[in-house]
């Protein structure tokens, strides 16, 4: 698993505060996946995962940072969202190629999501089709919990930004992992009544493969030569 979680770049001091403390404190990992639609019963698959753990309120520098080849095109509406095109996702590594690592990275965790049940839905939709059993742990909803508190739909931008939030990372990275991150800092404050919100640094996925170039053909020239 060495290979998909990364160290993030945080104080040495607070990496080492959190690996003292890590073996006695509630374990949390904060999830996002993005995906090619709403609607597993309908064939969508994932596209992007992240996963941020905490060791009570603290981040503990370890992370996931992944995406894969859905094997299918992604719905127009939610390229728009995930911006990750068909081009470049066709030539990763399927979900199935870590999925025993996304598994043992999520065990004995209590789950952390804004709208969870959609990326706990997909997880297990993504596990099934690699025939590997997986029981969800509990989980904390951030948008369950915040319903009440804004004016309409609780969208992570609308609540983050109620707490404090800077919720502008999102017009330069988009995914599942800035989500996960500003999703981290949310549950850190809303739920946990932490004073001090411990950021992440951005993590580009770790997995990626580059594609070739896409390679576009002339056009034909028409003729308008008389036909013999």
């Amino acid at each position: 698993m060495s290979r998909l979680i990364d160290a993030v770049r945080a104080r040495p001091s607070a990496v080492t505060e959190a690996a003292r403390t890590q073996s006695s404190a509630r374990r949390y990992v904060v999830i996002d996946c993005e995906t090619t639609g709403l609607s597993t019963a309908g064939g969508d698959r994932m596209v992007s995962f992240a996963a941020i753990e905490l060791a009570e309120a603290t981040p503990t520098g370890r992370c996931l940072s992944l995406i894969f080849n859905p094997g299918r095109k992604s719905n127009p509406h939610a390229l728009r969202v995930h911006g990750l095109p068909d081009h470049l996702l066709r030539h990763q590594d399927p979900f199935h190629s870590v999925a025993e690592d996304i598994r043992g990275f999520l065990d004995g965790s209590v789950l952390v999501g804004h709208n969870v049940g959609f990326d706990i839905e997909f997880l297990r939709h993504e596990f099934d089709l690699c025939g590997i059993s997986w029981a969800p742990p509990r989980s904390v909803c951030t948008m369950h919990h915040a319903r009440g508190r804004v004016a309409g739909r609780a969208s992570l931008d609308a609540v983050a930004t109620l707490f404090g939030i800077d919720v502008g990372i999102r017009a330069r990275f988009h995914g599942a992992f800035v989500d996960a991150e500003i999703t981290s800092r949310l549950f850190q404050k809303m739920i946990l009544g932490s004073a001090e919100m411990l950021a992440v640094p951005h993590l580009e996925p770790t997995n990626q493969i580059d594609p070739p170039p896409v390679v576009r053909h002339p056009a034909v020239p028409i003729s308008h030569g008389i036909a013999g």
